[in-house]
């Protein structure tokens, strides 16, 4: 887990999965990103399942926010072509729900 004062990365659970579900499927939330589909619940499901044999390294963060004394899922961080040699990588970073946008959280 990383903690910082507003911001949390930890390991990706499955309970978070119907979350990323109503997300990922929200055109206002996937407009910034590369993805143009809808998914199913069993694509969030095989992605997980697929997920969990990713090195650690290159495996999706989930990104909570501190509310108070509450932490709150707000969204996933993930590292991707990663070049161990070259050292370099890209990072993707989805902010779900638009309660949350212009916080200054990504």
């Amino acid at each position: 887990m990383i903690c910082g004062n507003r911001i949390r990365l930890r390991a990706f659970e499955r309970q978070g999965l119907s979350k990323f579900f109503g997300w990922f499927n929200d055109s206002k939330v996937i407009a910034g990103l590369a993805r143009y589909r809808p998914l199913s619940m069993q694509d969030e499901e095989d992605w997980f399942s697929k997920h969990r044999n990713l090195h650690p390294a290159e495996r999706s963060r989930v990104v909570e926010r501190k509310d108070g004394d509450e932490r709150r899922l707000i969204g996933n961080r993930t590292f991707r072509t990663i070049d161990r040699q070259g050292h370099s990588g890209e990072i993707g970073l989805a902010i779900g729900g638009g309660s949350v946008w212009g916080q200054g959280t990504g």
